[in-house]
């Protein structure tokens, strides 16, 4: 996982976390936050930071299903297919 730190230093990208954004002004390339200030960007990516409800999914619980939400899934995902070499029939 990367920090908003090594974005900038990195990748020259600016991440902004917990920033309301109540305004896109898509043609301009311009988001508006709550506190006012107006911000002009190249690319935009929006994190809702929504969480996941899988709870209605049949076989969800089950050892070979995967949900992708932390790099600790990741880990697990990628424990799972190097022990399990499971393969597409």
């Amino acid at each position: 996982m990367y920090t908003p730190e090594y974005f900038r230093k990195e990748r020259n990208i600016t991440v902004r976390t917990a920033a309301e954004v109540v305004e896109i002004a898509h043609p301009r390339r311009e988001v508006v936050l709550a506190s006012g200030e107006r911000l002009h960007y190249d690319r935009l990516v929006i994190a809702t930071g929504a969480r996941p409800d899988s709870g209605s999914i049949t076989g969800v619980d089950r050892p070979h299903v995967f949900r992708l939400n932390t790099f600790a899934d990741g880990i697990r995902l990628k424990s799972h297919l190097a022990e399990k070499k499971p393969r597409r029939q």
